[in-house]
């Protein structure tokens, strides 16, 4: 029996081990292989939590298209903070975009 799945890799490109496109690749082929299972798309996440702008959304973002066109993977949509909601337009990514608000409280803070 066949299995009906959507497997989807979110890709932070300024996390270690996601910052290069080898590394992208050698993650998914990682998870692939001790899953046993295909991933088939990827969602692009590129943030800095709070020190998140603009450029490093754009910059983050270009990296993980260049791997999605080395292993041939769509991006399903890009994951952005909803306070930039106003300041990003959708024309400006060819994906959709998915404004989510961030939960995370750091201790210190």
């Amino acid at each position: 029996m066949k299995l009906d799945y959507e497997m989807l890799l979110v890709v932070n490109s300024y996390r270690p081990f996601t910052q290069s496109v080898p590394q992208i690749e050698q993650m998914v082929q990682e998870i692939e292989n001790s899953s046993r299972l295909k991933i088939s798309g990827i969602v692009s996440n590129p943030n800095l939590s709070g020190q998140t702008d603009e450029k490093i959304i754009k910059q983050g973002h270009t990296l993980i298209k260049q791997a999605s066109q080395e292993l041939n993977l769509p991006i399903k949509f890009i994951c952005i903070d909803k306070r930039f909601s106003q300041k990003i337009k959708k024309e400006n990514f060819e994906e959709s975009i998915f404004f989510i608000k961030r939960f995370m409280h750091l201790p210190w803070n």
